[in-house]
């Protein structure tokens, strides 16, 4: 998370790829590697790494709440409601996937489409 966190994305895709070679069944590497991943435009690896976090730990609302905002900025609006509401399910308090549903209705209603 240093890297990210001093905007050093290409350092951390190599960290967070190599915590995965270490120990392939490690979802906050991959989730994280997703948060690099998007901030570096890389949308579908993105998409992919939330995924495959996902797939290790079901139980994960942190990739649920991410990858249903990267969705969400890519249109696919009922695809970022299944994944928000996943977060939410997982952690009813979880401020940052209720603002990102809120955000996402707001979207709806503006584009008036149902969701």
């Amino acid at each position: 998370m240093l890297f990210q966190q001093k905007g050093e994305f290409e350092k951390a895709v190599t960290f967070h790829k190599r915590a995965i070679n270490l120990d392939p069944q490690y979802a906050a590497a991959f989730c994280n590697l997703g948060v690099a991943l998007k901030n570096l435009s890389l949308k579908e690896e993105a998409i992919t790494a939330y995924q495959q976090a996902l797939q290790i730990n079901p139980k994960m609302p942190e990739a649920d709440n991410n990858l249903g905002n990267l969705l969400r900025v890519m249109w696919d609006l009922v695809g970022a409601k299944a994944s928000l509401k996943q977060a939410l399910k997982l952690r009813p308090d979880y401020a940052d996937a209720k603002r990102n549903l809120d955000e996402l209705v707001a979207m709806a209603k503006l584009l008036k489409k149902k969701l």
